[in-house]
């Protein structure tokens, strides 16, 4: 990456959301705002996308609900798998992937 250079990321909700669980094993709508925050302070473009399950199980619903109101988020339909959204735009946009997810299901 040349200095100065506007990085493109992916934001993989669900994994990140889940990175630590709260004290109920709840997804932690705090990991993502950390997340969003890291973003925003730097000059990077990001799109954050979720599985349409996460609404459901994250700990901040409201909040959540809110964050999906944005420019740059995206709920993925019930019944997809977000990796293939996350990893076709990841290819498209030649951007990173912030996720502990490995896509081993993609790896071929």
């Amino acid at each position: 990456m040349i200095i100065g250079e506007i990085m493109k990321v992916v934001v993989d909700a669900s994994n990140v959301a889940f990175s630590v669980k709260n004290k109920n094993g709840q997804p932690q709508m705090s990991n993502i705002l950390a997340a969003v925050k890291a973003l925003e302070e730097g000059e990077d473009e990001f799109v954050i996308i979720a599985d349409a399950s996460l609404r459901h199980d994250i700990d901040d619903k409201e909040t959540f609900l809110k964050l999906l109101e944005s420019e740059n988020v995206e709920e993925v339909p019930a019944g997809n798998d977000a990796d293939h959204f996350i990893l076709e735009i990841a290819v498209r946009e030649k951007a990173k992937i912030l996720s502990n997810d490995k896509f081993r299901d993609y790896a071929a």
